[in-house]
């Protein structure tokens, strides 16, 4: 007998995928300092992020021809998104809060020498707001800066999802070879 899986089971486990996707993402970045090369591969993953959706979520619609409306494909898609996100999150903090604590008053205190050290951006008010911040330790915390990243990381999954949707449903079932 040959149970489907629901949309949320599948996009469950294919969120741990892409959570793990978007770990890398973050860690290329995040320790492109040390190795710059690091932050090639980090644009490059990042840039793929919407190709890996499209091919996870056509994936998605080959396997399930019976469950194949627009609705179905996008919540798999947005999900999919969801449960990436919060693995990426989980990891983004346990990295900021224990790995690397000070990540993100060094991230800013070297923007600020680079934004002070250009004539024309010296003076602007962004840099005059981020020195600010450094001297009066306004900077967010580890989990504030998840959290506001995590917010962010949904709304841009699910409009992307969105988008994605007619692409991957304007292919008809042609199995990927």
């Amino acid at each position: 007998m040959n149970k489907e899986k629901s949309v949320f089971k599948s996009s469950a486990e294919t969120g741990l995928f892409f959570g793990i996707y978007l770990v890398a993402t973050f860690l290329s970045f995040a320790y492109s300092n040390d190795v710059p090369l690091l932050s090639f591969i980090g644009l490059a993953l990042f840039a793929g992020v919407p190709i890996v959706m499209a091919i996870l979520m056509y994936r998605y619609h080959i396997a399930n021809p019976e469950t194949n409306s627009f609705s179905s494909v996008w919540t798999f898609g947005s999900t999919t998104f969801i449960f990436g996100s919060l693995i990426w999150a989980f990891a983004t903090y346990m990295w900021l809060e224990f790995v690397v604590p000070g990540f993100l008053v060094t991230q800013a205190k070297e923007a600020l020498i680079i934004y002070e050290s250009v004539p024309e951006t010296k003076n602007l008010e962004f840099t005059k707001a981020l020195r600010l911040a450094i001297e009066n330790n306004d900077l967010p915390s580890p989990i504030e800066f998840t959290i506001q990243m995590l917010w962010s990381s949904l709304s841009i999954g699910i409009f992307t999802s969105l988008l994605i949707t007619p692409l991957v449903r304007l292919f008809k079932h042609k199995k990927l070879q």
